[in-house]
Parts: structure tokens; C-alpha cells; sequence
């Protein structure tokens, strides 16, 4: 990757995808993973913080590594935005089979791996080795420009009970 694998480490439990990961922007919307993975259809580049891509129709591909020196509790890819159509995130398991998870509005969100108000996905790594991951987002319309990080399991339940209590407070009030 551009900077070597994201690591893991419990000091860190916020860690921002930006500078970290790499693009590819598939104009047809439609290459297999298999293609994207092996290289012979992505055309990979360094993906810089803020840039905003115009993806109707298309795909975005975002791929990094993660490594995982010891096993520090669960961490989690987040995506900071609600309303996104289509969201996967692909890594090969020990068979060498596709392990996908998928979020987004072409999904009730009781059918997310993790439902909340953002795509949220669990991130596996393998203790002192390196996974690779491929993110792939559908979205029609808007540019896609969504803050994307890795964080860990203390950070997701905070921001969850945060929201809890807004949405709480929310229809407290309007319950008034």
C-alpha cells in the first residue's frame, strides 16, 4: 500500500483511511472482484484526503491492508454517512474463498453486518500477519466525498450510545 499496511494498535483507535488506501474508479460499475483483485482490470492510485469522486453509475473500488500485531479486541470500518446506496467490503478467507459484507440503502439496515446509522463492517485481521481488503460503493446522484476509518469496538459503542441518547432526546421532545 502507499504508507505499508494500517496497523492495529489499541493507542490508536481511530485510524482514518485517507493517505492509507488506494482507488479505482470502475466506469462500467460492473468488474467481478476477481478481476479487481488479481489486477488485471484495476488500475490502481494513491487516494488523498477530501477528494470527491462522481461515481453514478459507476463503482468506486478502495483497497488498504490491515495488520494486526496482537489481538487488540474488535475493530470496525466505518463509513460517516447515511443514505449510501451500496456498500461491500471483500477479503479472501483461509479457504480462499470471498467473505463479503454488504450495508447500505439496497439492504434493510436489520441485514447489516453491524446495524446502525452508517455502513459499519467488522475488520478481521490476522494476528501478526496482513489482510488486504477491497471496499467497493455504489452511489447514484451525489459525489461520493464520506470520511471512511477504521476504529475501534470502545469508539463504535460510544458513538452508538451518543446517538441513542440524541435520538432519545429527539422523540422526547417531539413525544412533547
Amino acid at each position: 500500500g502507499p504508507a505499508g499496511p494500517i496497523v492495529l494498535q489499541a493507542r490508536t483507535p481511530v485510524v482514518a483511511l485517507d493517505g492509507r488506501s488506494v482507488y479505482w474508479l470502475d466506469n462500467s460499475g460492473k468488474t467481478p472482484i476477481d478481476q479487481v483483485a488479481d489486477g488485471s482490470a484495476a488500475n490502481w492510485a494513491a487516494r488523498p484526503a477530501g477528494q470527491q469522486y462522481n461515481i453514478d453509475g459507476k463503482a468506486l473500488w478502495i483497497r488498504f491492508d490491515v495488520l494486526e500485531p496482537d489481538p487488540v479486541g474488535h475493530w470496525y470500518l466505518e463509513l460517516a454517512s447515511s443514505g449510501l446506496d451500496r456498500v461491500q467490503l471483500f477479503r479472501r478467507g483461509d479457504d480462499g474463498a470471498w467473505i463479503v459484507q454488504e450495508a447500505g440503502d439496497s439492504r434493510a439496515v436489520s441485514d447489516w453486518p453491524l446495524p446502525g446509522r452508517f455502513p459499519t463492517f467488522e475488520v478481521v485481521g490476522q494476528p501478526g500477519g496482513v489482510t488486504r481488503y477491497w471496499l467497493r460503493i455504489e452511489h447514484a446522484r451525489v459525489d461520493f466525498a464520506t470520511p471512511i476509518a477504521i476504529v475501534n469496538q470502545a469508539t463504535v459503542t460510544a458513538s452508538r450510545e451518543r446517538e441513542q441518547l440524541l435520538l432519545g432526546a429527539y422523540f422526547g421532545l417531539v413525544a412533547l
